[in-house]
């Protein structure tokens, strides 16, 4: 069974339960030993301690966020991770493989090392769900949308959350992720893949579902077994207790979603890959249906072995 709690001797703490930096730990080495990928819930409360061990003492030379512009603009306050890692839009060529980033604006930094921000909630996905919001709220919707354009607000995505999102369950959005996401899941690998982003850091918001979807895939393609990866992901649960008040506030208060988007429950994970075994072939299939390729996939396993 896989146990990443790390040590931060300079921090006194174990980083799977450090406040600041929530469900925080190893995904994969390189062939010496050497660290290369770490998972985390959001970055948004980091202090300058552990801003500082993550870059002088992990060596950390990339993050990788899998939320949206929208979702970061909402939350970048904390100034102490700027000092440190720019921010940068990814804008993705699927047809080409390739990826283009813009720098955020909005946010002056004048760090060298990255911090792509990859929106998993693609036009497609958003279009999926709001497809599956009941007739009596389709209206609605269309009105929020206009008053969200005209005044930068987020009310359908509240609304779509609550009425589509929610009922579909943890289960529903892994299966909606895998079939409307699968430009962001090929980047996502491709940006990992990268041998100058490595070490890297890769979170989304509890760090456990977009998050806890890549690491699987990175995971599997090591040669882990499923039953170690499900173990792996349900770490989250227990590394998230020290935020789950204020995720509460967040995840059910401000979206209207159900408890169960609170937890890391082995049966979610475990049905993202029952279906991707039942319509794809297994999991090399279809990350080559999502456009990272067989040679992408086998570079990646040489770089990295799987964490013991």
């Amino acid at each position: 069974m896989f146990t990443f709690a790390t040590e931060a001797s300079d921090l006194g703490i174990r980083f799977g339960m450090a406040e600041d930096i929530p469900n925080f730990r190893k995904v994969a080495n390189a062939a010496d030993g050497t660290p290369l990928i770490y998972r985390s819930s959001k970055l948004d409360w980091i202090t300058d301690s552990s801003i500082k061990y993550l870059s002088n003492e992990l060596k950390i030379k990339a993050v990788l966020d899998m939320r949206s512009k929208g979702e970061y603009m909402m939350v970048h306050k904390n100034r102490t991770i700027l000092d440190y890692f720019k921010p940068y839009e990814i804008k993705i060529n699927s047809k080409l493989r390739k990826y283009d980033k813009a720098p955020i604006t909005a946010t002056a930094s004048s760090a060298s090392r990255p911090r792509f921000f990859l929106n998993f909630f693609t036009r497609e996905l958003s279009l999926a769900y709001f497809s599956l919001l009941p007739y009596r709220f389709m209206a609605l919707g269309f009105a929020l949308l206009i008053v969200d354009l005209l005044f930068r607000s987020r009310h359908l995505e509240r609304l779509v959350m609550w009425k589509a999102v929610a009922p579909k369950g943890l289960k529903g959005l892994y299966i909606m992720y895998a079939e409307y996401s699968k430009p962001c899941i090929a980047t996502a690998l491709r940006i990992i893949n990268t041998e100058e982003h490595l070490p890297i850091v890769i979170n989304c918001s509890q760090g456990k579902d977009r998050t806890g979807i890549i690491s699987a895939l990175v995971q599997y393609l090591q040669g882990c077994s499923l039953e170690n990866i499900l173990d792996e992901y349900e770490e989250s649960e227990e590394y998230l207790k020290c935020i789950r008040a204020d995720l509460y506030k967040e995840v059910i208060t401000g979206l209207g979603l159900t408890e169960e988007f609170l937890y890391a429950r082995k049966s979610y994970l475990k049905c993202f890959f029952i279906y991707l075994e039942e319509k794809y072939g297994g999991v090399e299939n279809y990350l080559e249906n999502c456009g990272f390729s067989r040679i992408e996939q086998q570079t990646l396993r040489d770089r990295m072995q799987k964490v013991d």
